[in-house]
């Protein structure tokens, strides 16, 4: 399996809710995540970074409430990343952002994650 699947489905297991990779599928209502990887960069001597984004979505009328309660279990479930996934070496929250899509009605969050891991596993 590779880092990337590893990845979302420890999101999924720790937030409780659905992660689709870089789109979420038509006609499927929030609360959902959409996670995609924004660039990987190679260390050398067994180290690749990658920078993740997870985009939170909640809708109306608690779409607020619910996108907000997601961030803070994938908060905690990024730093457990390394925990819980052998090949991680490290992982942190690199920013979060709030905004409104006025043209759904859907809340977003979008978080940024940096990600360390072994160069011989493959992510994306």
């Amino acid at each position: 399996m590779t880092i990337e699947a590893q990845v979302r489905e420890h999101i999924e297991g720790e937030t409780d809710k659905p992660v689709y990779m870089n789109r979420a599928p038509s006609g499927v209502d929030p609360p959902y995540i959409v996670q995609r990887l924004i660039t990987k960069n190679n260390h050398g001597m067994g180290a690749t970074q990658a920078r993740i984004q997870f985009d939170i979505f909640g809708k109306d009328p608690n779409g607020y409430g619910q996108a907000k309660g997601i961030s803070v279990s994938l908060n905690d479930a990024i730093f457990d990343l390394s925990e819980s996934i052998d090949d991680i070496a490290g992982s942190y929250r690199v920013s979060e952002m709030e905004t409104f899509d006025d043209s759904v009605n859907y809340y977003r969050i979008i978080v940024d994650a940096m990600v360390y891991y072994d160069e011989r596993e493959t992510f994306g």
